[in-house]
């Protein structure tokens, strides 16, 4: 079990790729910008190394309301009336994409965040190995 937790190139939770990626984000990020990314894997940890704000922190948060559009997809279009009201009302300006690893083996989906990617509605902003940072190039986001 200790080993999931461990940092190492595969660990289940977090990467060292990863890691390295979280480290850069005070100076990628701004202070008051706002995240969303997969909480059962290390993209959370984004909060406690970089002090950076994330739509749910942790596994046992709540999916804010409104989001479940957003993070299970289908693919939205630019003024898709169900999702642009979420991105707006989180505020969510970047999507961190450490992929479906997660600490327990299982995949909880978030697929509508790849959606957003492969749809080139998010731009690559950073990447380190698998790890990636875009920036949200959805409705109203800035």
């Amino acid at each position: 079990m200790a080993a999931s937790y461990s940092l190492s190139d595969n660990a289940p939770l977090i990467s060292t790729d990863e890691m390295t990626l979280i480290k850069r984000l005070p100076g990628e990020v701004p202070k008051d910008a706002v995240m969303v990314g997969n909480p059962w894997n290390g993209s959370s940890l984004a909060y406690a190394f970089a002090d950076r704000k994330l739509v749910q922190l942790h596994i046992l948060s709540a999916v804010p309301e409104g989001a479940a559009p957003l993070l299970n997809g289908p693919t939205p279009a630019k003024d898709d009336p169900a999702v642009c009201p979420a991105v707006e009302s989180l505020k969510i300006d970047y999507i961190l994409d450490f992929g479906h690893r997660e600490v327990h083996g299982r995949d909880n989906g978030y697929k509508g965040l790849d959606a957003l990617i492969t749809a080139g509605m998010a731009t690559l902003e950073d990447s380190q190995g698998e790890a990636k940072l875009y920036k949200l190039d959805l409705c109203g986001s800035q």
